[in-house]
């Protein structure tokens, strides 16, 4: 692989990371300010999330749903539903 190869693959990664970055800071800014700070479980959630797609889903749901509908959409997804 030559420096110019190297160079567009990193520059790849980079923009990868900045957009979800960019993602996960806006749900949980739209999380604190519909509900005030999100608990430590959300938090974690969606830091640990990388998937593009999911965290685009999660922009609606933590748009447009309660704070218990978040909670058990992401227990669910997380596969603990049955934890309190």
């Amino acid at each position: 692989m030559n420096t110019s190869e190297l160079y567009e693959q990193w520059k790849q990664t980079v923009e990868r990371q900045s957009a979800e970055q960019a993602l996960q800071d806006a749900l949980l800014t739209a999380y604190e300010s519909r509900f005030g700070a999100p608990p430590p479980e959300i938090t974690e959630a969606v830091e640990v999330t990388h998937d593009p797609a999911t965290l685009k889903r999660w922009v609606g749901l933590f748009s447009a749903h309660s704070r218990d509908e978040i909670d058990a959409a992401l227990r669910a997804e997380r596969g603990d539903a049955t934890s309190s």
